[in-house]
């Protein structure tokens, strides 16, 4: 639902240009880059920012007059995104993880399509489901993310086949007799 584009817009009117993967007013909060992956950082507050700071062993960064303060780093947000990145890319998302999480800053890694296949809580909710698609055999496929109270995952089908539906669309919906069908067949319409 994009929380905050939709406050913004609410507020102002105004319809927010897509950002990238930064927040527009809160810095850092976002995508950076480790040694072997992207994580997502969520440093809302100066608290947050200081234990970022000394986590990643960086005084340098709490002393520096640009990022004194939320809007100051914002308005400075490309140098701090590179100084924040270059240390990152020392250590692997694992290891920084394990770091923030235990310090208490909101972080998380970022998934690959393959991570989200994967996933227990994924496949626990039924998103991931296995169907016989006739001409390819067995594939997965998304499941549908609709749940009502404690009902039953929602069996997926098979994507239909090219032409399967049509005569029930053509008689059913469009009211079409048989014979209109079979004309618009030999005429090569169909």
């Amino acid at each position: 639902m994009m929380e905050y584009p939709l406050a913004r817009f609410g507020m102002t009117g105004e319809c927010p240009p897509p950002i990238g993967p930064y927040n527009p007013s809160i810095t850092p909060f976002g995508i950076l880059e480790t040694a072997d992956a992207a994580i997502t950082i969520a440093v809302g507050n100066d608290k947050l920012w200081t234990l970022l700071c000394d986590v990643m062993h960086r005084p340098d960064l709490l002393a520096d007059p640009r990022y004194e303060t939320n809007p100051l780093r914002t308005e400075n947000r490309t140098p701090l995104y590179a100084e924040l990145t270059n240390t990152l890319k020392t250590k692997t998302s694992t290891e920084w993880l394990d770091l923030f999480v235990n310090a208490g800053i909101p972080a998380a890694r970022v998934n690959t399509v393959a991570d989200v296949f994967h996933d227990s809580h994924v496949r626990a909710r039924g998103m991931v489901q296995s169907v016989l698609q006739p001409n390819a055999g067995e594939v997965a496929i998304a499941g549908s993310p609709v749940r009502i109270g404690n009902s039953e995952t929602p069996q997926a089908r098979p994507a239909p086949q090219l032409g399967q539906h049509t005569n029930a669309i053509l008689g059913g919906w469009l009211g079409l007799s048989d014979d209109e069908i079979a004309k618009l067949r030999t005429e090569g319409a169909l």
